[in-house]
């Protein structure tokens, strides 16, 4: 098993999610885009593959709030296919001297996959904002000119 023991239970689902994504696509290709999209938070369950290690700067964030990586971060090798992964969460923290009250309460994981001194990285969004129908309605009748 590739699993190593006694790795935490919130990193064991970002594994098992990787693990699961990474039997549908060559996670090794070099054909994923670098951009990420704005929305990538809007949705739980929301999974991409981007090329490069992404930073937590190149992930799109809200007004007044920025991510930060949380203190827990593992390298799990998967030596049968000669890659490491190392994860870590992302959580929302607000910018210093920003007057909003409150910050999305987001999970977010970033698996960067290291294999031939190569990396991609895969973003997870385990918990996002999740607006209802009628929300994204109205935010799209506001975009329509």
């Amino acid at each position: 098993s590739i699993i190593p023991p006694h790795l935490p239970r919130e990193y064991l689902d970002a594994l098992y999610k990787f693990l699961d994504y990474k039997s549908k696509l060559n996670v090794k290709s070099n054909a994923f885009s670098p951009s990420i999209d704005d929305d990538c938070f809007m949705s739980s369950g929301f999974i991409d593959i981007y090329s490069g290690k992404v930073k937590l700067s190149q992930i799109p964030s809200g007004n007044g709030w920025k991510w930060s990586q949380s203190k827990g971060r593992k390298k799990i090798p998967i030596p049968s296919e000669n890659m490491t992964v190392d994860v870590f969460k992302i959580t929302p923290r607000k910018l210093k001297d920003e007057k909003i009250g409150l910050v999305p309460s987001l999970k977010m994981w970033v698996l960067h996959i290291q294999f031939d001194a190569t990396c991609n990285s895969i973003l997870w969004c385990e918990k996002g904002l999740d607006p209802t129908k009628n929300e994204l309605d109205f935010i799209a009748s506001l975009l329509c000119v």
